[in-house]
């Protein structure tokens, strides 16, 4: 009964692998739709989707005002999902889970930040 725990993980950690592989391959195939998206709601959105997922414990999430971007926002979504996701897979070992979303304009180009508190790795 001890592994079903793992066996579990193990197995929504590939279902995920498999849709992102999915999702990479439909990349080349189908046409980007470009248009003006707005960041804060997307992003708020897919926030809201994977708070879902994650109601067991308290993760304290902050997000400024995103600045608008350009681009396909169903490819942007998917940007979206990966990062939030892995903020809070890797800050999950904290007694109190912090993510922040944060985002400033560099002259013509939209810069956005998501930052956690897990653990982190050594860049040496």
């Amino acid at each position: 009964m001890r592994l079903l725990p793992v066996i579990r993980e193990g197995s929504m950690k590939m279902d995920g692998l498999i849709i992102s592989l999915m999702g990479l391959s439909r990349v080349g195939k189908v046409p980007l739709r470009v248009r003006q998206v707005d960041m804060t709601q997307l992003a708020h959105g897919v926030w809201l989707e994977l708070q879902y997922d994650n109601r067991d414990h308290e993760v304290v999430y902050l997000m400024a005002s995103l600045p608008p971007a350009l681009g396909d926002p169903v490819m942007l979504k998917q940007v979206w999902v990966n990062q939030l996701s892995n903020a809070l897979k890797y800050s999950r070992g904290r007694p109190r889970q912090v993510i922040e979303v944060s985002g400033r304009q560099d002259g013509a180009l939209a810069v956005y930040s998501v930052r956690d508190n897990g653990a982190g790795f050594n860049m040496a």
